[in-house]
């Protein structure tokens, strides 16, 4: 069997965060015998150094994590499984970088022509970051701000009928 153990595919415990896993969490689960490498294997990804994911990571998530940030706004909204009215899959992502932090990747199309490969958002944190994405309050918020009203109001909307937020 894989030499992280035999629980299967995920080389960490049930509790930890489903995105984003830090390389300290998977050290501890291989054997001192074993590979070093769960890359390897196809088991993990991984979109920057130091950091790995399941392969049935979004696409999205992979995009941003890649430039040590999150994804945002509509594209959070839509891993939330929220209703948005933008291009969908189809959209750039939407990526939230720590205002006090660069993307560690050139983000920009080697043609001028072209966009680049994601909108940052830089603003505060609002609520806490959940597997790979910015809260959903700041998703919202982040809508407001960059698809108008009627954008922000279909979420909105969407969040309060799934339960994900409260009125109160």
């Amino acid at each position: 069997g894989p030499p992280w153990g035999a629980a299967g595919r995920r080389p960490f415990s049930a509790g930890a965060p489903r995105y984003g896993i830090r390389v300290s969490t998977i050290r501890k689960s291989l054997r001192r015998d074993g590979a070093t490498a769960p890359t390897g294997g196809g088991l993990l990804l991984r979109p920057r150094n130091g950091v790995y994911c399941l392969p049935d990571t979004s696409p999205a998530i992979l995009e941003s994590l890649s430039h040590c940030g999150l994804v945002a706004c509509v594209t959070a909204s839509r891993e939330y499984g929220l209703w948005t009215l933008d291009a969908g899959g189809s959209e750039r992502v939407h990526t939230w970088v720590d205002p006090d932090h660069r993307p560690v990747r050139v983000a920009s199309h080697p043609e001028p022509q072209e966009p680049g490969c994601c909108i940052f958002h830089r603003d505060a944190v609002l609520d806490p970051l959940s597997a790979g994405r910015v809260g959903i309050v700041q998703a919202l918020s982040q809508m407001l701000r960059c698809q108008g009203v009627e954008c922000f109001f279909a979420a909105l909307e969407s969040a309060l009928r799934q339960g994900l937020i409260d009125s109160g």
